[in-house]
């Protein structure tokens, strides 16, 4: 059962591994990588000028898609923890019970 609780641990890390790469690269997208468009340097300088116009909504799911890898991110981070601490906790479980029946003999 601790074997189980390490493997979703894991599976947990490398799931936020991927997603710290994906934000990485939509943080990139957004605000570093220069663009030639409109005489503008990024995209978020691009996405800036344009207000609510049609090309405002090709910005806005950049945005909203930022917010959901934070989001899974924060999420994958935190089960990991607890799958981590539950195996802990199972094997703590189990070094008490054998202790205790150590002890009875």
């Amino acid at each position: 059962m601790v074997n189980a609780w390490k493997v979703a641990g894991v599976l947990f890390l490398v799931c936020s591994a991927v997603l710290i790469a994906a934000l990485a690269s939509n943080i990139n997208t957004y605000y570093v990588k220069e663009i030639d468009v409109y005489e503008t340097e990024t995209l978020a300088e691009y996405c800036s000028d344009w207000g609510m116009g049609y090309r405002y909504e090709q910005c806005y799911q950049i945005e909203q898609d930022r917010y959901m890898i934070v989001a899974g991110l924060l999420a994958s981070l935190g089960l990991a923890a607890s799958c981590f601490s539950a195996s802990r906790e199972v094997e703590h479980r189990s070094e008490t019970k054998t202790d205790g029946e150590n002890a009875d003999v």
